[in-house]
Formats: structure tokens, sequence, C-alpha cells
């Protein structure tokens, strides 16, 4: 992934590390956000975007980010049987 996102191929990834720091250190990615605001003291993913489509796309990605976050909010409070029954609709 850290490749695709250095040649343009995909504008960005959500993965387990070690993928998003390997694109840093590439200098193929930017940090968008702290992940930490995503989900508090999350350790498995971070949202990477290409560096370019970041600065000419920084609302779409902004917007991205939100949805995410919104998503993960929505989830947590969801009931556990709505949980599973999403995770087993969504072969998760």
């Amino acid at each position: 992934m850290p490749s695709a996102l250095s040649v343009g191929q995909i504008a960005g990834y959500s993965v387990a590390e070690p993928f998003g720091s390997l694109a840093l250190e590439m200098g193929a990615g930017k940090v968008f956000e702290d992940p930490d605001h995503l989900w508090h003291d999350n350790i498995c993913c971070a949202l990477v975007f290409n560096g370019q489509f970041v600065d000419e796309h920084h609302d779409l990605a902004k917007s991205f980010h939100k949805s995410l976050s919104r998503c993960r909010y929505i989830f947590r409070r969801a009931s556990k049987g709505t949980r599973e029954d999403f995770l087993k609709v969504h072969e998760v």
C-alpha cells in the first residue's frame, strides 16, 4: 500500500501498522490528523492520505475523516446485538 500511495495509484488508506509509518518514512504519506482523535487509545489503524490528495482535496479528506469518526461513534454506542449483526452481515 505505501508504494501504491507513493505513485498516486491510491489516494489513501486505513490500515494497521507498520504500513502507515512506512508511508510516512518513504515520504509518500501525510499525517492528516492525530489518530487518537479518531479512536482514543486505539493502536490498530491509522488513516493515511497521499500528500498530493490532501493538498488538492483537503476539504474532502477532512469530510471523510469526520464521517469515519461519526461511524465509529455510532457503532460504539450501538447495542452488542446490533454490532454483532453488523459484523455478520458485512463479514467482518
